[in-house]
């Protein structure tokens, strides 16, 4: 851009007078042609600015523009810290889920376990039961039928002594007519 600059500026002079023209125009000179004085007085000039500017703006900048990285800095680290919190977090409800699952499973399983075992209790408390019930009603039907055959005998040698007495008219006593159908009686079982 400046050398766009100096080569207009070129043009223009160039124009004013050509190139056989005796005068140079003010342009031209002033901005052209090097001047000593001017030189050092531009360059002590610019050497004042610069040592101004490091000791006044240089320093506050600089101070800044740390602030700001130790800033981003800090933002950084509680970035990571509280990704690194966050990971762990997650982790940490990971680990508590599947311990809840591991643990559900567990309970599942016992009440399974339980359930059975509790089954089968009962199942077997029903069949000892079954079985004293059919115990006790065998034993019950045996007494009956022991009972109802005393009491047939009975009968029968009830019926037998008398039909033997008036068939001997009473030739022996009684208790002789008991005896000897008991005796018949017990015989043809």
């Amino acid at each position: 851009m400046i050398r766009l600059f100096i080569l207009s500026l070129s043009f223009l002079s160039a124009a004013g007078g050509g190139e056989g023209a005796p005068e140079q125009s003010w342009l031209y000179t002033w901005l052209l042609l090097p001047s000593p004085g001017l030189l050092v007085w531009t360059i002590i000039t610019f050497l004042i600015v610069l040592f101004i500017l490091k000791k006044k703006a240089w320093g506050p900048l600089m101070n800044a523009l740390e602030d700001r990285e130790k800033k981003i800095e800090e933002a950084l680290a509680t970035a990571d810290k509280a990704k690194e919190d966050s990971q762990n977090l997650s982790a940490e409800i990971d680990k508590m889920k599947a311990d809840s699952q591991a643990e559900r499973q567990k309970i599942l399983a016992d009440a399974k376990v339980d359930a059975d075992s509790l089954l089968a209790k009962k199942e077997s408390e029903a069949q000892q039961k079954y079985d004293q019930m059919m115990d006790k009603a065998k034993k019950e039907i045996e007494s009956e039928k022991a009972k109802a055959l005393k009491d047939i005998k009975s009968v029968a040698v009830n019926l037998s002594v008398e039909a033997a007495s008036k068939i001997i008219n009473k030739n022996l006593d009684s208790n002789d007519n008991k005896k000897i159908a008991e005796e018949t009686i017990n015989s043809i079982n």
